[in-house]
This record gives structure tokens, C-alpha cells and sequence, in this order.
């Protein structure tokens, strides 16, 4: 959920500070999830790069299917034509978690995307995996 919610990583500590002045973290949790995040930086050089200012961010933006239903891909970053969608999973993986992002990948292609990559990030797990 708080990935969701930055476009940027040196967004994270700010973000984490508002949770702590709403006393929705303590400073002992905050510290421990901004070491975790920085793991998953050092970890995937890939979601770092996400994260940084080269990318046009969009965050849960909702896309209008032909038949009136939306989805809403937690992460697409662009540059240019080239679009990349992660979608962020806290529980174990799931086929049906590919197939999600698959469509994500198949509606950005079809709105003039070029190349698109589908990645899942799976937080607890610290796992990222192309679709």
C-alpha cells in the first residue's frame, strides 16, 4: 500500500512521517519498514529505477474498457511509447495475479504503448517477477 502511494523513493521517509505524526506508526515501525524498502531497492535495481524521476508515473490510474467495467493497474510508468505495469501482491503468488497483469499489458498495448513489460512485486516475499 505505501508503494501505491509515492512516485518517487525519496518520497518514503516523508510519507512514513505523516503515519507517524497520525500516530498510525510508531518511529521503532517506521524505521523498520524504511530499511525493509531499501532492501527491496538494493535488492531489485529494476524497482529502483521505477521509482526514480525518469518516468511519467501514473498511480492506480483507472482505464475505461469498451464494455464500461475499469481496471486499475496500481503502477504504469512511461517514457515516451515504452509503458511498464507492476502491480503490487502482499499474499502468496497466484496464477490469477498473472493473468490480471496480462490483461494490464494487453489494454496498454492497445492504447499505443510500445513495448509494454508486466511486472509483479510481491512485497512480503521481496519478490519481483516479469509476467
Amino acid at each position: 500500500d505505501l508503494l501505491a502511494q509515492v512516485e518517487v523513493k525519496e518520497e518514503m521517509p516523508n510519507l512514513l512521517a505523516t503515519y507517524v505524526a497520525a500516530q498510525e506508526l510508531t518511529k521503532a515501525e517506521m524505521v523498520a519498514i524504511c530499511a525493509e524498502v531499501e532492501k527491496w531497492w538494493k535488492t531489485h535495481p529494476l524497482l529502483s529505477d521505477w521509482f526514480s524521476k525518469q518516468w511519467q508515473i501514473k498511480k492506480e490510474c483507472r482505464i475505461l474498457l469498451p464494455n464500461g467495467d475499469a481496471l486499475r493497474p496500481d503502477r504504469v510508468m512511461s517514457a515516451g511509447k515504452k509503458a511498464i505495469v507492476l502491480d503490487f501482491k502482499t499474499g502468496q503468488p497466484k496464477h490469477a495475479d498473472v493473468h490480471q497483469v496480462q490483461k494490464y499489458v494487453t489494454l496498454l498495448k492497445a492504447l499505443g504503448y510500445t513495448p509494454v513489460a508486466g511486472y509483479l512485486f510481491y512485497t512480503h516475499l521481496n519478490k519481483l517477477m516479469l509476467v
